[in-house]
């Protein structure tokens, strides 16, 4: 079992202090999902102290070796302000960067952008594109917007 395997077993099995120490040394030698894991604990406060500045430090790392789940986090910490100036424009654009790579949680944040016109002009039309393109990918917040919005 690798390294990467041992430590999302300690976040599974309840031990996410354990997993901490190799997420970390992962990532300081370029592991991109362990970048990400690492990044995530920390926005979350899973096995350490919420640090939104590591959380964003180490998200935009992975982000840049092409995660799409690391770009997912970017534009939340760019919506919500999380180790970053509010800059909602942004945030958008990582939620699209992230769709492009298939992530279907981005595909859904874009499309409820554009439905609330945050970081974006509001637009229904595309917001239920994009809904159905997340909903297509099995995305459920994305098909009770479709329902909500008459769209099905």
């Amino acid at each position: 079992m690798d390294e990467f395997a041992i430590a999302d077993g300690y976040l599974d099995s309840g031990e996410p202090e354990k997993s901490i120490p190799i997420f970390r040394k992962l990532a300081e030698n370029g592991g991109v999902s362990a970048m990400h894991s690492y990044a995530h604990c920390h926005l979350y406060g899973i096995g350490v102290e919420r640090n939104y500045d590591i959380a964003f430090e180490w998200f935009t790392r992975a982000a840049a070796k092409g995660c799409p789940q690391a770009m997912y986090h970017l534009g939340m910490c760019n919506a919500e302000g999380y180790g970053t100036a509010k800059n909602p424009s942004l945030a958008v654009d990582w939620y699209k960067k992230s769709a492009a790579r298939g992530d279907e949680d981005a595909e859904y944040r874009v499309g409820l952008c554009y439905e609330q016109g945050v970081g974006t002009p509001p637009n229904r039309e595309k917001a239920v594109e994009w809904y159905r393109l997340a909903a297509g990918h099995g995305q459920r917040d994305a098909e009770a917007r479709l329902n909500e919005l008459g769209a099905r």
